[in-house]
């Protein structure tokens, strides 16, 4: 009796140890598969053309990039050299922002990096440009915003300075801090 009481033991030890070690790999498992899916985006565009249009067929925003990678568990779009064409709501502005790095969260918020460059397309208008290495742009509300140094340029005239906020749809811009301006010379 003593022998099969051993060796029923050890059939229990021998069990009971390889579901211990069954349930102790398996949160490392789905760990690791879970980590790669958030690494790994859902896929890949090139050469990506997205036209939004307002509710009476008017086009307000096209944003091309040479790569999109997109991420659904983040809800988020990475873009290689974004360029977004952004129109008021009375079409009175329009800019053509474009930058080397930009993402897409929640398919209204924007965030473009390194040598980000806005360029206003209404000639009349008094600024021409807007430099800086960040932009955020709410899409749905029409504005640009950075807390990065900017600089402006316009019609005869350079200004640089810390933050900005733009209204394209109230055709305002606001430096939050001014440190330089430069009149140039007009060209005959």
């Amino acid at each position: 009796m003593n022998r099969l009481r051993l060796f029923a033991s050890l059939i229990f030890i021998f069990v009971m140890s390889m579901m211990w070690l069954s349930l102790k790999e398996k949160p490392q498992d789905t760990a690791t598969k879970e980590q790669s899916s958030e690494a790994k985006p859902d896929y890949v565009a090139y050469d990506l053309n997205r036209i939004v249009f307002d509710k009476n067929g008017q086009r307000i925003q096209t944003l091309s990039a040479k790569t999109m990678t997109y991420y659904e568990s983040q809800n988020r779009a990475e873009f290689d050299s974004p360029l977004l064409l952004l129109e008021s709501r009375n079409n009175k502005g329009k800019w053509r922002v474009s930058a080397q790095k930009g993402q897409l969260i929640e398919n209204n918020r924007l965030l473009l990096s390194d040598e980000v460059n806005a360029v206003n397309l209404t000639e009349s208008d008094y600024i021409d440009r807007i430099t800086s290495q960040y932009f955020h742009i709410d899409l749905k509300a029409s504005t640009m915003h950075t807390e990065q140094p900017v600089q402006l340029f316009g019609d005869g005239l350079e200004i640089t300075g810390s933050g900005l906020f733009a209204d394209l749809n109230q055709e305002k811009i606001d430096l939050i801090k001014h440190a330089n301006t430069k009149y140039l010379p007009k060209k005959p």
